[in-house]
């Protein structure tokens, strides 16, 4: 919702939530108050984005505060907390004024200037700010910089971030699509806006998935399989890095890329209803559905059925078959052939033995 101004004067438990305030003197501004919330608000081009005036114990989070010459005024205000907000291009992003124990974390402070003259945390003891004038080391790789970020000699981020606060903030969210969440770009020390963090060609999701280690370059050129590609390979090639044979048509994923020119990702290339394997065992050409094998062997079947004195024998309808021309049958007709076969076997089975009861009581 676009608003023109708002005021508050001695006020309590006040939201003022999604709003967009644009090109006024003050935007908000709060006066002898106390537990006002100001969230989730889009403030830019303002003089004054948020003015606090004696309104203590207030939280202001999650706001976009752009292009103004304060983004957040406060004096004489004591206890607030002052968390999520993007603060961007300001000539002030903090002027804090006579103002004691507020606490200020997880905000992006970028290109802003920051000021404060009295007793105030710029961190909640796990996490401070992301500061885009400071750089450190982060050794331990949890994400906070090493050393403390001194605004002045009384103001102090014990935890400065090394990334923005959204990365905090969305802990189960992935900005960088590299298939980590950023919790699990946290455990194994990797980059949560880079996805191939060792720079190897891998993505840091692919390299953990198959047991790779995403902060070491030299194991996109090992063969975790042994079936003779590479990691890289096999990424680039969409074949597993633990399988030398991805769709288990008892051909290597290798003889399949070099030998054959089969897809190692589908065990029926040519979409004729025979495995690849198949066809290579039979001289067919798997990469061509009019070329199929022509002929297979069914054993006969026989079976022995003892009637008085005498021995019958029944043989099946599967008897011994042999060249019989498929003309691009799927294999699975094949199989549907045989149980007719094997069906009518035993409705004669038991036919005999219908007629062999109807004898004995007779």
């Amino acid at each position: 919702m676009d608003a023109g101004q708002i005021i508050l004067v001695k006020s309590k438990n006040i939201t003022i939530l999604g709003i967009d305030i644009v090109d006024v003197y003050i935007a908000i501004e709060i006066w002898y108050s106390e537990n006002i919330i100001i969230a989730g608000d889009r403030i830019s081009n303002n003089e004054y984005g948020i003015l606090l005036y004696k309104a203590s114990k207030s939280m202001i989070r999650g706001n976009e505060l752009i292009n103004n010459t304060y983004a957040i005024y406060m004096m004489f205000s004591d206890y607030c907390e002052v968390y999520g907000n993007n603060i961007t291009n300001n000539t002030w992003g903090l002027y804090i004024h006579n103002s004691n124990y507020n606490t200020i974390y997880l905000n992006d402070i970028i290109s802003s200037d920051v000021y404060d003259d009295r007793a105030n945390f710029f961190d909640n003891t796990t996490y401070g700010n992301y500061w885009d004038k400071y750089t450190g080391q982060d050794l331990d790789n949890d994400w906070i910089y090493d050393q403390p970020y001194y605004l002045d000699i009384d103001s102090i981020d014990a935890k400065p971030l090394v990334y923005p606060s959204r990365i905090y903030l969305n802990l189960h969210q992935d900005p960088d699509n590299d298939g980590l969440t950023n919790t699990e770009e946290h455990y194994y020390g990797t980059q949560p806006l880079n996805n191939d963090t060792d720079d190897d060609g891998l993505p840091d999701g692919w390299e953990t998935s198959y047991g790779l280690n995403p902060l070491d370059p030299s194991d996109a050129t090992i063969d975790s399989d042994n079936d003779g590609l590479t990691n890289i390979e096999e990424y680039q090639l969409g074949t597993n890095a633990c399988d030398s044979d991805t769709d288990h048509d008892n051909l290597s994923d290798y003889d399949e890329i070099y030998v054959y020119g089969t897809n190692p990702c589908n065990n029926d290339t040519d979409n004729d209803g025979f495995n690849d394997y198949i066809e290579i065992l039979h001289g067919t050409d798997p990469l061509d559905p009019m070329s199929i094998p022509s002929a297979y062997t069914i054993t006969t079947t026989t079976i022995t059925i003892e009637h008085t004195s005498t021995t019958t024998v029944v043989s099946s309808y599967v008897s011994t078959v042999r060249e019989v021309v498929l003309e691009r049958l799927p294999i699975y007709a094949l199989a549907i052939i045989t149980a007719l076969a094997l069906a009518t076997m035993i409705v004669t089975i038991l036919r005999m033995k219908t007629i062999r009861g109807s004898e004995e009581e007779s």
